[in-house]
């Protein structure tokens, strides 16, 4: 069984970017020996653990690193409803390609235990500058089918302590702004299809941002 991802984005703005429109250039890699790895596109860098954990960050002229986001886990998936699986990137290769979305460097994950097989495809374009999409597949690796309870991507928490504006473009609830301040304790689901009582069927698109920065993931 092989189940596609959903093409995803992740994007930043105004987050220290350089205005270069090339992706760095990175060394071609093997196997993952545990080490983080890193895409960077105009300035913003993505890193991931060997357990999928991820983080933004930003670098000044002095090399000091100034994290965009908190590390969470880029991708999750369930097979039974009370814990995820866990998983272990395997192997990594970093490659140059060049599709219908222009020029870009691409940095290929392959994480796994016993039963699944993730492999994911992050992607730096350089005609879109601060982000990075994201594409892969699912696949069991036994012979008998696998159920799964559910599958998260992108997780994204913006680390800073400022005032923090929010876009989600679903109907949470009858009346409520689609832009609104957020604070610490908030929570919402910005539902893609409509439930029972009409709620949902939004934008595919959350948004956060303060003053000096904002994430977006689509």
């Amino acid at each position: 069984m092989r189940l596609p991802l959903i093409a995803a984005l992740l994007l930043c703005v105004a987050c220290g970017s350089s205005g270069k429109k090339k992706p760095a250039r990175a060394k071609n890699s093997g196997a993952n020996a545990g080490k983080k790895l890193t895409l960077s596109n105009s300035g913003l860098n993505l890193e991931i653990d060997s357990r999928l954990k991820a983080k933004l960050f930003v670098k000044d002229d002095k090399g000091k690193k100034t994290f965009v986001s908190l590390p969470k886990p880029l991708f999750q998936l369930w097979l039974k409803a009370d814990k995820p699986v866990k998983l272990k990137v395997g192997s990594s290769k970093k490659s140059k390609i060049n599709d219908s979305f222009g020029a870009g460097e691409q940095l290929s994950l392959v994480a796994q235990n016993a039963t699944i097989k993730v492999t994911l495809n992050l992607i730096a374009y350089a005609e879109y500058p601060t982000t990075f999409f994201m594409d892969g597949s699912v696949e069991a690796k036994g012979k008998k089918p696998v159920a799964v309870a559910k599958i998260v991507q992108n997780q994204l928490s913006l680390a800073n302590k400022e005032e923090t504006w929010a876009f989600q473009g679903a109907a949470l609830r009858w009346g409520t702004d689609f832009i609104f301040k957020i604070d610490e304790k908030h929570d919402s689901r910005n539902w893609h299809g409509a439930t029972n009582d009409m709620t949902g069927g939004g934008i595919p698109v959350n948004d956060l941002w303060t003053r000096k920065r904002g994430l977006a993931i689509g």
